[in-house]
């Protein structure tokens, strides 16, 4: 089967008593932290984790990953489809076809729902928005709203989806969300990544500011086509 967002396979493979590895959350993985990569060769790398790209790009979606994870020492090409593994074992992240590392993290949610439903479905909330943690970091400055995200068009995608969870929920531009069931929206709460850690069908609970009042907006993630 293969993941529609990170466009990795998952086999069926089998087997017993095989080693477990952990799964890393992404909030847990600091720049400056050791990294060792290990191909199927054998060999292995070890470098420091730099951080992660995807930043720079202001308007987000709700139902994609922009974030890889950045080491100081570019892998060469003999370990694409490899694991890069912190120095307690945990699986950081994986190494794709273009050589770029998507955190291991982002695969929370696939193999969730290959577990309960025997199919990688992705869920879709459908908003754009821009991670105003994210903004103000950048600019350099502490402004009012150093938490949550707003809801933001862009050239390419609307604010809204027309026919998505988000606009059948009444969420709309300008709205700013909070929170997302009670784990507030910051620097260590990636509002892409807590969607893509749920499942398709499942009811969330979204804690928004609209016109200066904060209210609970329920919103069931459909199926991302």
């Amino acid at each position: 089967m293969a993941d529609s967002l990170t466009k990795f396979n998952f086999i069926h493979v089998r087997a017993r008593d095989l080693p477990v590895r952990k799964l890393a959350d992404i909030k847990d993985i600091k720049a400056g932290s050791l990294a060792v990569g290990v191909n199927w060769l054998g060999l292995n790398s070890v470098s420091t984790v730099a951080g992660f790209s995807g930043s720079e790009v202001l308007v987000k979606s709700s139902d994609s990953f922009l974030k890889k994870l950045v080491l100081n020492d570019r892998l060469s090409a003999e370990y694409k489809g490899s694991v890069i593994f912190n120095l307690a074992g945990e699986a950081l992240g994986l190494i794709n076809e273009a050589g770029e590392i998507e955190p291991i993290s982002h695969l929370g949610g696939a193999i969730k729902s290959l577990f309960k439903n025997r199919t990688g479905v992705r869920p879709s909330l459908g908003i754009s928005y821009i991670d105003l943690a994210e903004l103000i970091e950048v600019a350099g400055q502490n402004g009012r709203w150093q938490k949550g995200v707003v809801i933001y068009n862009d050239l390419k995608a609307a604010a809204v989806k027309k026919n998505s969870p988000a606009e059948t929920s009444g969420l709309r531009q300008g709205d700013i969300i909070i929170s997302l069931d009670d784990l507030e929206l910051n620097k260590d709460n990636d509002l892409t990544d807590l969607v893509q850690d749920r499942l398709a069908g499942e009811t969330i609970s979204l804690v928004i500011l609209r016109a200066g009042e904060e209210k609970e907006v329920r919103v069931t993630l459909a199926e991302l086509k």
